[in-house]
């Protein structure tokens, strides 16, 4: 578990229910679930991931819409 750097664990975040853009193929993922803890992925799974009521796991429900990696550079002059 990455943690802060004053020494908190970083909160994890689980994206249910989304489709997943890679930048690498031409089409979206299946609907799938996405765990990640700060910048790190820590599992994609088609099926969902169990998450304790009384865990620091944020939920955000996807509702079948698009997660796609941040865009750097994407436009600049």
């Amino acid at each position: 578990m990455a943690d802060r750097p004053d020494g908190r664990p970083t909160r994890a975040v689980l994206f249910a229910d989304v489709r997943i853009f890679d930048g690498h193929g031409q089409s979206l993922s299946a609907p799938s679930h996405v765990l990640a803890r700060g910048t790190t992925i820590e599992r994609i799974s088609r099926d969902p991931i169990a998450v304790d009521s009384d865990s620091d796991i944020r939920v955000i429900p996807g509702g079948g819409r698009v997660l796609m990696p941040g865009l750097i550079d994407a436009h600049w002059h």
